[in-house]
């Protein structure tokens, strides 16, 4: 990473909470729909860990 210019970082704020109401309904109605919309298209899906974008942006690090 020294050799990027980037060194590693402390979050600097919680991670957002997940709402309990909406992951059963993206279960249930959601993930089926892009299930079947990939196995369509002869697809893989990958899931993985947000690392997510804001407006408070800091140069150089990650």
């Amino acid at each position: 990473m020294k050799f990027l210019g980037l060194t590693a970082q402390k979050p600097l704020y919680q991670a957002w909470p997940q709402d309990e109401k909406l992951v059963p309904q993206w279960e249930e109605d959601l993930y089926p729909e892009i299930k079947r919309g990939a196995k369509k298209a002869a697809a893989t899906i990958y899931l993985a860990d947000e690392s997510g974008i804001g407006s408070d942006y800091h140069t150089g690090q990650t």
